[in-house]
């Protein structure tokens, strides 16, 4: 799934003609106009939460139907159209990241990029103007969904739903630290949504997985996320210190307090 950060890259991929308009990209000239062709984009939107994809508004399509143009669009207010038109028009509205690339000649136009992660709540219903149906998407644009593929997705929602209790009380029962009613515990437990077991391997890239892990939890830990104002040098024990991590089988496992500090003080 390509997912633009910089003018530079659409510039780019344009030039070299990369750009292809799949199930999972579409480029679009300018967002709909106001009133019913709302309805486009919700559309586009709810199509693409079936199985994730990206929009960018701003690119033209060739007399060939390639988007090989670029028009940059009037981004003030983009953002908020977008996000007002998915709340409204899509029944659940599905979750979505927006953002805009002003271009360096003039940073009130741009291209608006909206990624649609793969939804676990999918199918989602188009409602806006009375549509009242599903779509998802082809290699050659939008499609309405067959009844099949519709319970399909719905099978798949369920099978996707988790306890997550479960998942907790299962995560403490392979807790390699025994239990004493005289300390407190924490147990933390990260889980994709959407299952993809080639996910870990896309994300770390060439990182060992070790290093990979551990800056995660240092993201985690940030101030942004984490703020500690009566604590500025963190708590103990800390996840960002470095940790062995164990592999199991459906995933990777670390501890802390199992040193000789633990038996001294247990």
């Amino acid at each position: 799934m390509w997912i633009p950060r910089s003018e530079d890259e659409i510039s780019g991929a344009i030039e070299a003609r990369d750009l292809t308009e799949t199930a999972t990209f579409h480029a679009k000239a300018a967002l709909p106009p106001k009133g019913n062709k709302s309805r486009d984009l919700a559309i586009d939107v709810a199509a693409m939460a079936s199985d994730g994809g990206t929009l960018i508004y701003g690119i033209g399509e060739d007399e060939h139907g390639r988007p090989t143009k670029l028009k940059p669009i009037e981004l003030a207010g983009a953002e908020e159209r977008v996000s007002q038109i998915v709340r409204t028009c899509i029944s659940e509205p599905p979750a979505i990241e927006t953002y805009s690339i002003p271009t360096k000649a003039d940073p009130a136009l741009g291209y608006l990029v909206v990624t649609v992660p793969p939804s676990p709540r999918a199918p989602h219903m188009v409602t806006v103007g009375g549509d009242h149906r599903y779509y998802g998407r082809s290699a050659t644009g939008n499609v309405r969904l067959t009844e099949g593929e519709v319970a399909r997705l719905y099978e798949r929602r369920r099978r996707w739903e988790t306890d997550r209790d479960a998942m907790l009380d299962e995560a403490i029962a392979k807790s390699p630290i025994p239990s004493y009613d005289n300390y407190a515990y924490l147990h933390l437990v990260a889980c994709p949504v959407v299952p993809d077991e080639d996910m870990p391997d896309r994300a770390k890239g060439d990182q060992h997985v070790a290093t990979f892990l551990n800056g995660l939890f240092l993201a985690a830990l940030s101030e942004d996320v984490w703020p500690r104002p009566y604590s500025p040098k963190g708590y103990s024990p800390d996840l960002s210190d470095n940790n062995p991590f164990e592999r199991r089988a459906d995933g990777w496992a670390t501890s802390q307090g199992l040193g000789a500090d633990w038996e001294e003080y247990r």
